[in-house]
């Protein structure tokens, strides 16, 4: 991701087109550093899908697939010496690239070329480099250096809408975007984009705003661990508390004592609704087993794309909605420390 020319420069000239072949997309890597033998796996990042995989050979390797537009790649491997995760992202289409990289360039400093898409998405990587960079550095304050940057990246975002890079961005900062401002970017958008998965997701957000304590639920139908299908509206005279998970997020799972207690302690003034943001139905199957859930879950395998997701403005998981019966948004928190469920529902029950 090494450039001769700036960020402002690249800002100031950069011109975003997507030209792709419909014969499919050729990846050639050259790296230093890591050794033969490691074998590379190409993922798309919206479905969780490998796309190809290959061996490193005497420094070099080659991957292949198709896509009907620029995608969100994860490039990754486990280093055979120090059994290190090796990764980096891509946003590419149907182009030849060209990668040139030293170990300690992934995952943020890698050489791509080849790719128009991929030059905008190194726009907002180099963020991220500096911010790793600066937080090395002795007395470093973490959290206004990631603050200072964050609010750069919703700038470039802003400046470059119209590009997949911006989109693919956009859903770790939505909530940075009030609903006129919003509306109005979405106008700017190629056709192109606003048909695409993260174009839908914008228009679905400026249609249902994420909502505030004080303002009404928006209801939800999906499938239970039944195979039911279930709403939300159809859960009456209770407070229900919407607990956005995923199989695979360590805190979410360590709140699950306190909510079987919750559970247990209110069942007759309080339902509790997991909500998966898991794409694949037999890791949120064996969540369940796993956990042994006994109150409703329910699943939709859209991910972060999901239609509770969005109209709930959730980024991550676990995150927390309390709704009184009435259908009021009493409450809602980010993350899990041990009591907080507790302290919260003792609050409003």
């Amino acid at each position: 991701m090494k450039r001769s020319l700036t960020i402002l420069g690249l800002l100031a000239t950069l011109i975003f087109a997507c030209n792709t072949d419909p014969g499919g997309f050729t990846i050639n890597v050259n790296v230093t550093g890591i050794k033969d033998g490691t074998l590379f796996y190409l993922k798309n990042w919206r479905d969780n899908t490998i796309i190809d995989s290959g061996y490193v050979r005497n420094g070099t390797f080659s991957l292949k697939g198709s896509l009907s537009h620029p995608e969100n790649l994860l490039l990754h491997a486990t280093d055979t010496v120090s059994k290190e995760f090796i990764y980096t992202n891509l946003l590419i289409g149907n182009e030849n690239v060209t990668i040139n990289a030293r170990r300690a360039d992934f995952p943020w400093n890698i050489d791509a070329v080849g790719s128009e898409s991929q030059d905008m998405a190194e726009i907002f990587n180099r963020v991220e480099y500096q911010r790793q960079e600066l937080i090395k550095l002795p007395g470093s304050n973490v959290s206004r250096i990631s603050d200072s940057l964050h609010q750069v990246k919703v700038a470039l975002i802003k400046e470059n809408f119209n590009s997949y890079a911006a989109l693919t961005n956009f859903k770790y900062y939505k909530l940075n975007f009030p609903t006129a401002e919003l509306a109005g970017l979405y106008k700017s958008l190629s056709p192109e984009l606003k048909q695409s998965i993260d174009g839908k997701a914008i228009k679905t957000q400026i249609e249902n705003p994420p909502p505030v304590v004080g303002g009404s639920y928006y209801d939800y139908t999906a499938v239970n661990q039944n195979g039911d299908t279930v709403s939300l509206s159809e859960i009456a005279e209770r407070y229900l508390l919407l607990h956005f998970s995923s199989a695979a997020c360590y805190p979410s799972q360590q709140s699950i004592p306190e909510l079987r207690m919750m559970h247990d302690r209110y069942k007759d003034r309080l339902k509790i609704v997991r909500i998966s943001v898991d794409l694949s139905k037999e890791d949120w199957e064996e969540s369940i087993r796993k956990d042994s859930i006994t109150w409703l879950n329910l699943w939709d395998g859209k991910g972060d794309y999901g239609d509770a997701v969005l109209k709930y403005g959730i980024i991550g998981t676990p995150n927390y909605v309390l709704i009184s019966p009435d259908k009021i948004i009493v409450d809602k928190w980010f993350g899990y420390e041990e009591g907080i469920i507790k302290e919260k529902i003792r609050i409003h029950l």
